[in-house]
């Protein structure tokens, strides 16, 4: 998305979009995925993001990786491609390694939620 120079902020983010855009075309190639013809919602968020998207979608083809990024998964492979994912035996860590961080950020937000209600109001910490 950089590339597109769209804000961070708006980079959409659907469960889909956690694969690379090659395994994306293996599953497209054995008809567990599609793409619908429309950008991601995130885009719409942000006027810039969504004339910017816009602009890139009109200079690529399904050739280009970025394509996978900017286009909505059909409504209707989602389920198909959950499926074909979870069954898929070949796949490594380093195919969901774009869980490592969501995870490892989660896991921070719940431990400090947790600190946060630890904390009395005057400052001190209750015990656990």
């Amino acid at each position: 998305m950089e590339r597109f120079q769209i804000p961070q902020d708006y980079w959409p983010y659907t469960i889909e979009a956690s694969f690379s855009a090659m395994l994306r075309r293996r599953a497209v190639a054995e008809g567990a995925y599609s793409l619908s013809e429309e950008l991601i919602f995130d885009y719409y968020r942000n006027p810039k993001a969504s004339r910017r998207a816009f602009v890139a979608i009109r200079t690529l083809s399904e050739r280009d990786d970025a394509y996978f990024y900017l286009m909505a998964p059909s409504r209707s492979s989602k389920m198909r491609f959950a499926e074909w994912i979870a069954g898929v035996n070949c796949l490594t860590r380093q195919d969901f390694s774009a869980f490592d961080l969501m995870f490892s950020n989660l896991k921070q937000l719940l431990q400090n939620r947790s600190l946060a209600r630890r904390i009395l109001p005057n400052g001190t910490l209750r015990s656990p």
